[in-house]
């Protein structure tokens, strides 16, 4: 719901990058908008079974087929949305959270592009640490960053992160669509926890 609102929120003729296609379900998204995409995926036998069995008109023409951190080394083109997406069990690889992979994103945003990343929740015994983390790596590597709750002021839930070059409130005024299964709705902006989970003092993620 949270990547669909940003991606409601993006200019007409955006071009969006999907790291990690899985299934497909956001690239579904970027496709029932309109919005032209590229995605990378690892493993090679996904553009096909997205588009058998799930819905997607464009997987195989559009994924490149490699790891994440590769093509955006060796990537040279913009985009106005970078969607990471990409997932190990339930962790995202930790080489496409460090501050030079996300050096590197950044060189491949348009002037005001966004990256945006789903994080798993705040276990209570971790209190957060891997969190705020994420965004002290993401604001070294000179992104303005703000953190959103999938509920609202509670940071035991997902999270996510929209990073860009510029500090950026276009899209605080989009909805959050609610349905049967998740009946919180709002604003965008209502579920800014980034006062709640930005920590200064918390070291950052390096390739080393």
């Amino acid at each position: 719901r949270f990547t669909n609102a940003i991606i409601r929120s993006m200019p007409q003729g955006s071009k969006a990058l999907l790291i990690g296609l899985g299934g497909g379900t956001v690239a579904h998204q970027l496709e029932q908008h309109g919005m032209s995409y590229d995605a990378v995926e690892i493993d090679g036998r996904l553009p096909e079974l997205a588009e058998k069995y799930f819905g997607l008109k464009h997987a195989i023409a559009n994924t490149a087929v490699d790891d994440g951190r590769h093509y955006i080394n060796v990537c040279k083109k913009k985009y106005d949305l970078i969607i990471v997406d990409a997932l190990l069990g339930e962790n995202i690889p930790s080489h496409l959270l460090s501050k030079e992979s996300f050096e590197q994103m950044k060189k491949l945003l348009t002037d005001n592009g966004k990256i945006f990343i789903e994080f798993d929740g705040i276990r209570q015994e971790d209190d957060g640490l891997a969190q705020q983390m994420v965004y002290n790596t993401l604001n070294s590597a000179g992104l303005n960053t703000r953190i959103f709750s999938s509920s609202p002021k509670r940071t035991n839930y997902d999270i996510m992160y929209i990073a860009g070059k510029t500090k950026d409130n276009t899209y605080d005024t989009t909805q959050i669509i609610t349905d049967k299964y998740y009946p919180i709705k709002g604003q965008l902006k209502l579920f800014d926890v980034t006062d709640m989970l930005g920590n200064p003092s918390v070291a950052v993620i390096t390739d080393e």
